[in-house]
């Protein structure tokens, strides 16, 4: 039951709390949101809800069974791809922030770590329920793959950054490709079971990706306690991979690594810039040292 934790004074929460307070917020989360009476809302949305900067126009729309490309893609060099959860489709721009307005934060957070580098934006149709958005996820993950297959050898270096259902959208993508390696991919708050590195998704990050690293926090609320509301165990985005299951390899991938970032502790503060006024903190040192 929800109520204050004698021995910790601090308020708890049960499922059935979470339930019956939970409302679809538009937001870019990337994975599920709630509000309640019983925890704050900041801690519940992970800091989704606020101020976005401008959309960027480069996107590859993977609605569709055909990937449709938007503003000046940028045909070589070192391409980066962002990929958003749930409710960061098109159409919130003016709410919350869409994945395109997400790209554009990514891309500052990391201008400030020194790093230069434009963003495209995976765009699919996430604003709907959670059920319907992980079977989209898939084929959004098939329909970026068809992009890369065709248009990957081309650039010098591929980096994807996924956030929380994102991770999805991106190992399903891994799994399709035909002859193109990603140089790099990053999970922010993913939004996946953590067991699905070493089985559903492990032949595609062994034979596809050159790393995948899953940034995770105890902190973020809405993969280690919202998530498993719904799927009955925390996301890989909470505590890391986890290949005890009995469907699973006993390890993942060589080439896969778990990041420990605890200090972040809202889901959409991975990535923000330090001009997104925000508590908390984001871990782009860790992306820059790691992967650029």
């Amino acid at each position: 039951m929800s109520g204050n934790d004698e021995s910790t004074g601090e308020q708890t929460i049960d499922r059935r709390t979470i339930l019956r307070g939970a409302t679809a917020s538009a937001t870019g989360i990337g994975g599920l949101v709630a509000s309640s009476g019983s925890v704050a809302a900041g801690s519940v949305t992970g800091g989704c809800l606020t101020h976005w900067p401008e959309p960027i126009d480069e996107r590859i729309d993977v609605a569709g069974d055909t990937p449709v490309e938007s503003g000046a893609i940028p045909g070589s060099g070192d391409l980066l791809l962002y990929v958003h959860g749930l409710f960061g489709g098109e159409g919130l721009e003016d709410i919350a922030g869409s994945g395109a307005n997400q790209a554009t934060a990514l891309v500052q957070g990391l201008a400030e770590e020194g790093v230069d580098r434009p963003a495209v934006a995976a765009m699919w149709d996430s604003n709907v329920t959670w059920t319907v958005a992980k079977w989209r996820a898939n084929d959004a993950g098939t329909t970026l793959a068809a992009w890369l297959n065709e248009n990957g050898s081309a650039y010098d270096s591929i980096t994807i950054v996924a956030h929380s259902l994102g991770a999805r959208v991106t190992l399903a993508a891994l799994t399709h490709l035909d002859g193109v390696t990603i140089d790099s991919v990053a999970l922010l708050g993913g939004a996946i079971d953590p067991d699905a590195v070493c089985g559903e998704f492990e032949d595609g990050i062994r034979d596809n990706a050159g790393h995948v690293y899953n940034y995770h926090s105890a902190n973020d609320d809405i993969v280690c306690t919202i998530y498993a509301i719904r799927e009955w165990t925390a996301g890989i985005g909470c505590s890391g991979s986890d290949c005890s299951g009995w469907f699973t390899s006993d390890d993942p991938p060589e080439n896969f690594t778990d990041v420990p970032v605890d200090s972040v502790d809202g889901h959409c503060n991975y990535f923000k810039p330090s001009s997104i006024e925000f508590d908390g903190e984001n871990c782009l040192d860790e992306l820059r040292r790691r992967q650029f």
